[in-house]
């Protein structure tokens, strides 16, 4: 079980569990971090990046493509981590 801090008290009512917003938490958190260092790489051009991107008919796509890729690899690195980093209880019961 994980541990609560000493409350015993259910969740309040339309609430999400505690799981499930600490998850949407560092999610988010992730992907934030994600479209912010794949726009870092497009600022700083690494390799010519950049400018392979802005010559192509539509640089929107892999503008997207590589927001995307980024977002959903922080994404889940964070929320990875937040699952790794809980307190657990040791009782099997």
């Amino acid at each position: 079980m994980v541990r609560d801090g000493g409350s015993s008290s259910p969740e309040e009512p339309g609430r999400l569990p505690r799981i499930v917003r600490l998850l949407a938490y560092h999610g988010a958190v992730g992907v934030g971090l994600g479209v912010a260092f794949a726009m870092l790489l497009l600022l700083t051009n690494p390799a010519g990046l950049t400018d392979l991107i802005m010559e192509s008919d539509q640089p929107w796509l892999p503008i997207v493509m590589l927001s995307a890729g980024c977002a959903l690899t922080f994404g889940s690195a964070s929320m990875g981590a937040a699952i790794m980093t809980i307190h657990w209880d040791d009782d099997q019961s």
